[in-house]
């Protein structure tokens, strides 16, 4: 499971305990997150930025071993430019793919930041109508 949709599950347990899964509203009548559900999906949510964290490094250093292990066989079959244009294109291909999860990854990381952030400080109601809006947000 992807690291968006586990977000995206999260906020779905926490509406579902609250009897709110719909867009949000405003005015009066606004349903409210209970604080051990609040509590609840905020650790949840630090378990799921600690192991994206380990994921981002993981993916640096592989980044890193993948640049590193091409630039080595390019001097190591320096003298066969058709070798080296496979290695250098094989090579930003599959880099490419890497930042392009990496980047997915920074995304969702900087989305589970703001609801560790913000969530703490918002009243049961808002709190409530920021995860309704997160969650329907979500493509």
């Amino acid at each position: 499971m992807n690291p968006e949709s586990k977000l995206k599950l999260l906020f779905g347990e926490a509406l579902k305990k609250a009897n709110a899964i719909k867009p949000p509203t405003l005015g009066s009548g606004l349903l409210a997150l209970g604080k051990e559900d609040k509590k609840q999906l905020l650790v949840q949510v630090r378990d799921q930025v600690r192991f994206i964290n380990k994921i981002i490094i993981a993916i640096v250093v592989l980044h890193f071993l993948l640049f590193f292990l091409a630039a080595f066989l390019v001097l190591y079959w320096r003298d066969e430019p058709k070798v080296i244009a496979v290695l250098l294109g094989g090579s930003v291909l599959s880099l490419m793919v890497i930042i392009r999860s990496l980047v997915s990854l920074v995304k969702t990381k900087g989305k589970m930041d703001n609801v560790l952030m913000v969530l703490p400080n918002l009243s049961a109601e808002q709190a409530l109508v920021m995860i309704q809006t997160m969650y329907f947000a979500a493509k």
